[in-house]
């Protein structure tokens, strides 16, 4: 994992109104997105997810530990706009390891400013068919991205959404749920 220093940026700025709004609605536990083609959407949706693992609430051994699911409709899409999307904002940023395995993952490691350390994990599933959700029985998640979630069946949300916040344990911290 890389473990880049401390001053690592991202330079975004949200696309006017209701990205900015989006934002703000930061610790609210559903928030939808909709707007047109090329609104920057997806480009927000990553940012947000990112900016919750960079504040993650530390453990008591100061590291701030964060899971989180990405997930599309069908693999094809994962790959060629989720991950690829993905990876457009991350890799710039030195930061992070793309590993292929089943299912693809995002893993980062790294210090921060006010020296604790940030853990995270990124997982990206496909979510096809209404027998899918079993994919996510025993996911312990701190969020996910329904990337294009009107092409997701409603069973696969719910079981989606009720494995938020499960990570980390509640015994090593408190946490914020979110989906995005």
């Amino acid at each position: 994992m890389n473990a880049p220093a401390p001053d690592v940026h991202f330079k975004y700025k949200p696309q006017g109104r209701v990205l900015k709004e989006f934002h703000r609605q930061s610790g609210t536990f559903v928030r939808v997105l909709i707007g047109p083609l090329g609104s920057g959407k997806t480009q927000a949706c990553i940012s947000e997810m990112l900016r919750q693992i960079d504040t993650q609430v530390p453990d008591n051994q100061h590291v701030r530990r964060s899971r989180w699911a990405a997930v599309r409709n069908t693999y094809p899409d994962l790959v060629n706009t989720t991950i690829k999307d993905f990876k457009e904002i991350v890799e710039p940023m030195g930061i992070g390891t793309f590993v292929n395995t089943s299912p693809p993952r995002w893993n980062c490691k790294y210090k921060r400013p006010d020296g604790t350390t940030v853990e995270a994990e990124v997982l990206f599933l496909a979510f096809d068919i209404p027998q899918d959700e079993k994919k996510a029985r025993g996911l312990q998640l701190s969020g996910v991205w329904l990337n294009e979630m009107k092409e997701l069946n409603r069973n696969n949300v719910d079981m989606l959404m009720g494995r938020v916040g499960r990570y980390p344990p509640r015994s090593k911290v408190r946490k914020a749920k979110s989906c995005i």
